[in-house]
């Protein structure tokens, strides 16, 4: 895809936004590459928790929840990730063919 074009002058005259698909693609990637420093950050969280008043109890059923929506979100995302890679470019539906 040319991203320049001629102006009435003849100058080149840049594109300022990227298309839609291209965007939510590289989003979704984006994504993915934060998605276990989230995971990371959540599972050491129950860690710096100070004070006697939560019981073990509460923070496993704290990384388990998180744990599931990792898996959820992770299998969210790369199904995400994979819909936008197979759309056309310029097409601009963001649906898969």
């Amino acid at each position: 895809m040319n991203t320049d074009e001629r102006t009435a002058s003849g100058r080149f005259r840049r594109q300022v936004f990227l298309p839609k698909d291209s965007y939510r693609a590289r989003r979704a990637v984006d994504a993915i590459k934060l998605w276990p420093v989230l995971g990371s950050i959540c599972f050491v969280l129950p860690i710096i928790w100070t004070g006697t008043q939560k019981s073990n109890v509460s923070a496993m059923v704290y990384l388990f929840v998180v744990w599931g929506i990792l898996i959820v979100g992770g299998a969210w995302l790369g199904h995400r990730a994979e819909a936008d890679a197979h759309t056309e470019p310029g097409d601009g539906s963001g649906e898969t063919p």
